[in-house]
């Protein structure tokens, strides 16, 4: 294991045994925490956080670290500083031989002095040492840490590469209950039931970027993998984002639009507890049980980070206990109200009045329709004129909420 999350997992163990201990030591007592118990508390609770998120960079690094070809640089040295010795690799670093080197460049050999030329070394700037480019390059990009996507894994996907769209039927009326009667009454036909359909049309989605062909051939980087994974993470992204907030208009519908053809209003829930500008432990428990048992059993909260960060700050009002719960790493995932959560860039994060911002779901009942899979088409004579290589990707996919009641929404309230 990467010896930086097995420390990280340390960490939260230990961080978890003492959160652990705090609880059922106030629970013992029949007590509510003491101020300095808060104030602990508060102190645990925000260090297990920024421990979650350096989880989630150590292992993202990990992931790319095993995707680039290793690069040997243990033996690179840094500039040079004052009481070090001046080393081939040191020299390199300095202002005055990257002057030198371009000089070089610019004027060629014939302006140095021949008996430079006659006996050229790197380990002395005159003699040669300029003639070494002026720095490494390292066959690595640094960047950003990508935004976890997480709604495709959690959803039902079903592709459809055959068919131009997906009908699903749906019982839009159920029958109504059976009748108490007699041996020999004549039973009553009922006639309340009645069928539907719901039906997913695969929109496009598009992206073309455009290369120097002679980048491509002199970049120490593979710069149409970069490309190619690149694209891959933006694609993944407008999917979550449409998966969220898509209004169902080209585009997916999503899951924080109200709408009668996925999650109407009738599943918002939390709006009479919940603060206008804030969440409540009261509202999380009415959305909690605005699922029946059999959605609740696989349900998993979403929230956007603000919004977590004020549900790790919330007590249950009858015992005085924090809601959120710590989760041993190596056990189980932290919960609020016993429920898995996950935390999503792209969930509502608007604390305004009457706004949605957050969900508890078995989000198995969203659909998702792909007719095609993500697709790159490398385009060379379109653009040889302009000396440049399109990369142009595709995908078609459609999605919407199936079932509303297996979705509660969390509402703030007016």
């Amino acid at each position: 294991m990467n010896p930086e999350i097995a420390r990280i997992l340390r960490e939260q163990e230990e961080l978890y045994r003492d959160m652990k201990q705090m609880r059922e030591a106030a629970a013992s007592e029949k007590r509510k925490f003491s101020a300095e118990e808060e104030e602990k508390w508060e102190e645990l609770n925000t260090r297990y956080a920024d421990l979650e998120e350096e989880m989630t960079i150590e292992r993202k690094l990990e992931e790319r670290k095993n995707k680039l070809s290793e690069f040997d640089d243990d033996d690179a040295e840094r500039p040079e500083v004052e009481g070090r010795a001046r080393t081939p690799e040191t020299i390199r670093g300095t202002n005055e031989y990257g002057t030198r080197f371009a000089e070089y460049l610019r004027s060629g050999p014939q302006n140095m002095d021949p008996g430079e030329l006659r006996a050229l070394q790197m380990d002395a700037d005159v003699s040669g040492g300029f003639l070494v480019a002026s720095e490494q390059f390292i066959n690595k990009l640094i960047q950003e840490v990508d935004d976890q996507v997480w709604l495709r894994t959690l959803a039902t996907k079903i592709p459809c590469p055959n068919s131009h769209s997906l009908g699903i039927p749906t019982l839009e009326t159920d029958a109504s209950a059976a009748s108490w009667t007699t041996e020999v009454a004549s039973p009553t036909a009922d006639s309340t039931m009645a069928f539907g359909k719901r039906e997913l049309h695969p929109k496009p989605l598009v992206k073309l970027i455009k290369v120097s062909e002679k980048l491509l051939r002199t970049s120490m980087l593979d710069v149409e993998g970069l490309i190619k994974a690149r694209m891959a993470n933006k694609f993944a992204a407008a999917q979550e984002n449409a998966f969220m907030t898509g209004t169902g208009d080209g585009q997916p519908l999503g899951i924080f639009v109200a709408s009668s053809n996925g999650v109407s209003t009738d599943r918002d829930a939390g709006a009479s507890n919940n603060d206008a500008t804030a969440l409540t432990a009261e509202g999380l428990i009415d959305a909690l049980y605005n699922l029946k048992p059999q959605y609740l059993k696989n349900s998993t909260w979403l929230f956007h980070r603000d919004g977590m960060k004020q549900i790790r700050k919330l007590k249950d009002s009858t015992s005085g206990q924090f809601i959120w719960q710590p989760g041993l790493a190596s056990d189980k995932q932290p919960s609020i109200l016993d429920r898995p959560y996950i935390i999503s860039e792209y969930c509502p994060n608007t604390f305004t009045a009457s706004e949605y911002v957050g969900m508890i779901a078995d989000f198995s009942y969203y659909w998702i329709a792909d007719a095609l899979d993500m697709r790159i088409q490398r385009l060379v004579e379109l653009y040889a004129a302009t000396n440049q290589v399109g990369f142009i990707g595709r995908l078609e996919t459609d999605a919407q909420p199936v079932l509303e009641e297996a979705f509660s929404r969390c509402k703030l309230g007016s």
